[in-house]
């Protein structure tokens, strides 16, 4: 894979925001899977991406088996101050300045997956 150049600090963060919302998920354990992989022309999920060139990226997929995202809340959860965790367990920050950092560094995000859509 060719080198990504991208603040390691901002990835540093991003991946443990989500990673920290992945153990939420999951509090009788279960498994994390983080993937890489050069993007490909033939990929479906850079449909109606036009700044992003597929040939030219990097694609990291987060997994975890935990409970998944309600579907009426799943476009919600890049809004800041949206938490779906009780008063004094978090700040609902997170996934937005996740989100902030993957757009700076040229990103988007695509595939999120419910509860339903597993």
């Amino acid at each position: 894979m060719p080198p990504v150049f991208v603040d390691v600090n901002q990835m540093h963060q991003a991946f443990f925001n989500i990673c920290m919302n992945s153990s939420d998920a999951m509090p009788d354990g279960g498994a994390l899977t983080i993937e890489t992989r050069r993007g490909s022309a033939d990929d479906r999920v850079f449909d109606g991406m036009r700044d992003i060139q597929p040939d030219n990226c990097c694609m990291i997929r987060i997994c975890d088996t935990g409970a998944g995202i309600a579907p009426d809340i799943i476009n919600r959860i890049f809004d800041p101050f949206f938490t779906t965790k009780e008063v004094g367990k978090g700040t609902g920050l997170g996934l937005s300045i996740t989100f902030g950092i993957i757009k700076i560094t040229g990103g988007d995000r695509r595939e999120q997956r419910t509860r339903q859509g597993r």
